[in-house]
């Protein structure tokens, strides 16, 4: 798609609010465009850590990425996913560390720039802060409809279980078939988003795929809800 391969400095026009006549706006569309590095990163591999430095942005090309964070007990509180189109690293337009995760879902091709081109193509300190304000924002309502959907999920699952599922040992095994396009219609979501946050939960022994059927550990589940503010 075209809108994915603009130029980092048409990303920050669309999202800076542009009034006719905007002069950084003009410098910007005249500035010769930054080059980029590609970077490729294979499913689990780190894109960049928390307290890593904080010196270049990404421009996901294909795949998709998890931003997270871990809690004082050691599990994910995943934030948001991003993908193709969308930018990854914005700490770097205001800080000097990484305050996430950022961790391949799946194989990713991104574009790299480092934050100080922007700046060398007129960007002045106060355009780059309102860049990472909008972007920001950007990411906290996709986080917003993202953990709506895990809660959901965790909930549905939770529901499954009490009254469908076997005490198990630490869990509860449920024997009817469910597949992810049945928890969909229940969650409001789309298949792959339930793949996704199945994953998470996985991650963290909420939930596990067996062949007699799925496994739910109802504490881990409901300790997801209590991390995510039980909404």
């Amino acid at each position: 798609m075209e809108e994915d391969r603009q130029r980092p400095q048409e990303i920050v026009i669309r999202l800076v609010v542009e009034q006719p006549g905007n002069e950084p706006a003009k410098a910007l569309r005249a500035a010769p465009e930054p080059t980029p590095r590609t970077r490729t990163f294979r499913v689990g591999e780190a894109i960049f850590k928390v307290d890593d430095t904080a010196r270049s942005f990404f421009v996901i090309e294909s795949g998709s990425v998890r931003m997270f964070r871990l809690n004082d007990k050691g599990m994910e509180t995943v934030t948001t996913f991003l993908e193709r189109g969308d930018v990854v690293g914005t700490s770097a337009f205001t800080q000097d560390v990484h305050t996430y995760n950022a961790v391949a879902m799946d194989d990713v091709a991104a574009r790299e720039y480092d934050v100080q081109d922007l700046r060398l193509t007129g960007l002045n300190e106060e355009i780059i802060k309102s860049l990472a304000r909008k972007l920001g924002q950007i990411i906290i309502d996709k986080s917003r409809s993202s953990g709506s959907l895990l809660t959901k999920l965790a909930t549905a699952l939770l529901d499954l279980a009490e009254k469908h599922g076997e005490r198990h040992g630490d869990g509860v095994l449920i024997k009817q078939k469910i597949t992810h396009e049945m928890l969909a219609g229940v969650i409001g979501g789309r298949r792959e988003t339930v793949t996704i946050h199945l994953g998470t939960l996985k991650d963290n022994k909420a939930v596990e795929s067996r062949s007699t059927g799925l496994f739910v550990r109802p504490t881990a589940l409901r300790s997801i809800l209590e991390e995510a503010g039980g909404d």
